[in-house]
């Protein structure tokens, strides 16, 4: 009793930290380097779609500066021009005076002064409206929107995907521990009918061929689970790759069971597939895109409206930075641009027409791929049809190959029948078993591919 309780105590960890089908799903949907790469491509057409929207919105810039500049002239600068006033002699009347009063100012004004150090302020707002730039603008935005469900969608196929190889490898791997089991039960029985047979031959009650061809037998089944061995070990860690775990911490206690799955008709599968199918939603929005860039390129034939308005506020003072409200002026300028395309060398003409051929390319791309989907779900259906018949045929089989060992075990052991009739009899029974465990799983993969045919695959 105590034994039995420690062996509940050790094998308690590996159950409870056992690898569940649904969390091999989640591990690998959360770890697999693709499915984050496409949920950021994502993140990506979000922004992207938020900024050219943006662009419907008025662009508003401000600009602030402070500048002050000192300079300092060479002395030969420094030239002392003579007064045209100070010339004049007794008999010049005063409007002669005063011209040259003023002519004397304009002359000292357009000197340079030895040394300069001034203050500039400055601050200026500018706004950018779009008015019309036809309908380019609006269908860029509108394009922006499909390609953001676009790469959601693209996002979804590679979950979808993910999910089906998720499955596939957690079933391979259950596979190949029970083909290992299975050719290790049949070495055992095979090494257990050499010790029969061995004990027969010393009582004289079997033959040395007898005994011969047991130790055959089990000296074939010794390769047979030597690569069984290493095909677990494979898939374990083709296992461990896809969720992202260490191949030790792979441990899974659930059995290949298939449970029949009744599927729609053919017709309905296909109108179905034809209506749930990621890959048709990609390129009907492949589709408008295309259509929308011919519409936009279209558009380079029409004007484009821009309204803009610009306000400034400046000032200069002195060099001690000490500006005054007389010191600030204002400017401001608005007003409404046109352009209008009147020959581009020929370049939207030719824009329009690539634009127009994508499009159509499109369309052709949208057909091919409705009756490719057909074929899958044709293909699918008629695969998971033939393995449901395979499976029945593989259980008969087992039962059948089981009766024959045990009346072929019978016979030899009351000397009726003989030695190789049992290890034929042990042969069937495990190629029967190993064929009805293939049977099992190739079902659930054709109930799998069948399901992910008609676009139903998810978790």
């Amino acid at each position: 009793m105590r034994k039995m309780y420690l062996s509940i105590l050790l094998i308690m960890p590996l159950i409870l930290n056992a690898l569940t089908l649904e969390e091999a799903l989640k591990l690998s949907i959360a770890n697999n380097k693709e499915l984050q790469m496409a949920k950021e491509d994502v993140e990506i057409a979000n922004r992207d779609y938020r900024d050219i929207k943006g662009s419907l919105l008025p662009q508003i810039s401000g600009q602030i500066g402070i500048f002050n500049s000192q300079t300092n002239m060479p002395k030969k600068a420094d030239i002392e021009m003579p007064s045209i006033n100070g010339l004049l002699d007794s008999t010049a009347t005063v409007n002669e005076h005063t011209i040259a009063t003023i002519t004397d100012g304009f002359v000292q004004a357009s000197l340079p002064e030895m040394e300069q150090n001034t203050t500039q302020y400055g601050t200026t707002i500018k706004i950018d409206q779009v008015l019309y730039l036809g309908g380019k603008l609006l269908a860029g935005i509108e394009a922006a929107k499909k390609f953001e469900t676009l790469t959601e969608n693209q996002f979804k196929v590679k979950k979808i995907d993910v999910i089906f190889q998720t499955k596939k490898l957690y079933y391979s791997t259950i596979l190949a521990e029970k083909v290992l089991s299975i050719n290790k039960q049949a070495l055992q029985t095979a090494e257990q009918h050499l010790t029969i047979v061995s004990k027969m031959n010393e009582n004289g009650l079997a033959s040395q061929y007898d005994f011969l061809r047991a130790q055959l037998e089990v000296s074939k089944l010794k390769p047979a689970v030597i690569d069984a061995e290493n095909n677990y070990s494979l898939a374990k860690e083709a296992l461990a790759k896809q969720i992202g775990l260490a191949v030790e911490e792979i441990i899974i206690t659930d059995q290949i069971e298939f449970k029949f799955q009744q599927v729609l008709s053919l017709e309905q599968s296909i109108s179905k597939a034809l209506e749930n199918r990621p890959e048709l939603i990609l390129t009907k929005l492949t589709k408008e895109m295309y259509g929308l860039q011919y519409k936009a390129e279209k558009g380079n034939y029409l004007p484009n409206i821009v309204f803009q308005a610009e306000l400034s506020h400046f000032a200069e003072g002195d060099k001690q930075f000490s500006l005054k409200n007389d010191d600030f002026g204002t400017s401001y300028k608005y007003g409404i641009g046109i352009n209008i395309p009147i020959f581009t060398g020929f370049s939207n003409k030719a824009k329009k027409e690539k634009a127009h051929a994508q499009l159509k390319k499109s369309k052709i791309q949208d057909t091919d791929l409705r009756e490719l989907i057909a074929l899958d779900v044709k293909n699918s259906f008629q695969q998971y049809q033939y393995m449901l018949e395979n499976l029945d045929v593989q259980s008969e089989n087992t039962i059948l190959a089981n009766k024959g060992l045990q009346i072929a075990e019978v016979r030899f052991k009351n000397n009726i029948g003989i030695q190789l009739e049992v290890i034929d009899a042990q042969l069937q029974v495990n190629i029967a078993n190993l064929s009805l465990l293939n049977a099992k799983f190739q079902a659930l993969i054709a109930y799998e591919e069948y399901q992910k045919s008609i676009g139903n695959l998810n978790f």
